[in-house]
């Protein structure tokens, strides 16, 4: 089949699976330090199945680089260290050569974006699962519990600040407002 009829060139094929499975990855890669850095429940099931997944490098990364406190910074050098990648091997395939400064930069920058996206995601699924599970049930579902580990850090200092109106609480409005005005200021640095 021509790249007419398919919509595109095999590199294109070949950058957007490499693209997608490496963001995943580094997705979980986020995850894992997320997890550390809100101290998370580490024997929740999913928490386990991410540990799993994004051990074998973590183990490797640990042995040259130590810990910060909460701070996994293994963990976040991987996350930046794979998204550099990505972006490098996907530039590689389609025939572009940036300027390692670019790189490094595009990749910090998309990485803030990885990390907004993914808190923004958290609290809107946590919200939308908040009208349909709540009380004890909500907090005894693994997925739920986990995106509230995740979430609880951001959405603390907002409710100290704004109370709830009787059963609605507006701090996951406002914690989405602001995410969206950085992911904002971060889409127009490129």
């Amino acid at each position: 089949m021509n790249s007419l009829m398919s919509g595109g060139t095999p590199e294109q094929a070949l950058a957007f699976v490499l693209d997608t499975l490496i963001t995943f990855y580094t997705l979980l890669l986020l995850l894992r330090a997320l997890l550390a850095l809100s101290q998370a429940d580490f024997y929740n099931p999913l928490s386990q199945a991410i540990v799993r997944l994004t051990e074998p490098p973590l183990a490797l990364a640990r042995k040259l680089i130590p810990a910060a406190g909460k701070w996994d910074l293994p963990c976040w050098i991987l996350v930046y260290l794979a998204r550099l990648f990505e972006l490098w091997l996907v530039s590689a395939i389609k025939g572009f050569s940036p300027a390692l400064p670019a790189l490094l930069t595009v990749a910090l920058i998309q990485l803030g974006e990885l990390l907004l996206q993914t808190w923004i995601v958290a609290i809107f699924i946590f919200a939308v699962s908040s009208w349909f599970i709540t009380g004890a049930q909500a907090y005894s579902n693994p997925f739920i519990s986990l995106l509230y580990s995740l979430i609880a850090p951001l959405l603390e200092p907002v409710r100290r600040v704004v109370p709830t109106v009787g059963p609605v609480d507006f701090s996951a409005l406002i914690m989405l407002f602001l995410l969206y005005m950085a992911l904002n200021l971060l889409h127009s640095l490129y």
